[in-house]
């Protein structure tokens, strides 16, 4: 009996634009194993929403969109605690099915849609070096979020700062707008890792300031 393969690779976007691979290319159908829990990334998030892809590029835009799932009311949950279970299956004539469930109220969200299947098990995915570079530049974009929210944090606590603490503050909030800038133009991982090197210098002098001129906090 001949079998029916997944042509390319289903995945997901990270916030960095990184496809993150769920089932391989290759797998042999019907498959109704798969099932992942996901956090969230910044724990004032209120929703998640999670992009299905398919193709076999590290890049997410260089994928197929398949779709996507918004999950609501999932504040007062810590990073790196399941938020979100994740449950595909997909049959061999393509029909891919995807569940997503709230695990703090149990609502579940579906989304339904026909993907590209093959008669052959042998799977398309060499990675070319734009591939690999885009690897590198979003695993320092997503440290370079990390900067940025933490950061964040900290000059929304600070409060009656001196003319050289507000002076370093904006000079913060002009490098953290670059990096913004730099992780969605998606490509220029020098200008990144420099600056994030001016963020954490910046970062320095703040705290710096801070304790030789105490800020009230929050």
């Amino acid at each position: 009996m001949a079998h029916k393969y997944l042509s390319d690779t289903i995945g997901v976007s990270t916030e960095c634009g990184l496809s993150i691979p769920v089932v391989m290319a290759g797998q042999v159908l019907p498959y109704h194993k798969g099932q992942w829990l996901f956090s969230v990334v910044d724990e004032q998030q209120q929703q998640m929403d999670i992009m299905l892809l398919q193709g076999n590029r590290t890049r997410a835009s260089d994928n197929k969109l398949l779709g996507n799932i918004c999950i609501n009311q999932i504040s007062d949950v810590c990073r790196g605690v399941p938020s979100v279970r994740l449950s595909l299956s997909i049959e061999e004539s393509g029909d891919l099915l995807v569940s997503a469930e709230n695990l703090k109220n149990g609502l579940i969200r579906r989304m339904r849609t026909q993907i590209e299947t093959s008669d052959s098990s042998i799977a398309k995915t060499k990675e070319l070096v734009e591939d690999i570079r885009f690897k590198e530049f979003a695993k320092a974009g997503t440290l370079a979020r990390k900067m940025i929210r933490s950061n964040t944090r900290t000059l929304s606590r600070a409060v009656r700062i001196d003319k050289h603490s507000a002076n370093i503050e904006r000079q913060m909030h002009s490098v953290m707008s670059e990096l913004e800038q730099i992780i969605q133009a998606g490509s220029d991982l020098q200008q990144l890792q420099l600056r994030m090197n001016d963020l954490s210098q910046l970062s320095l002098q703040f705290h710096f300031a801070a304790y030789t001129n105490p800020i009230k906090a929050t």
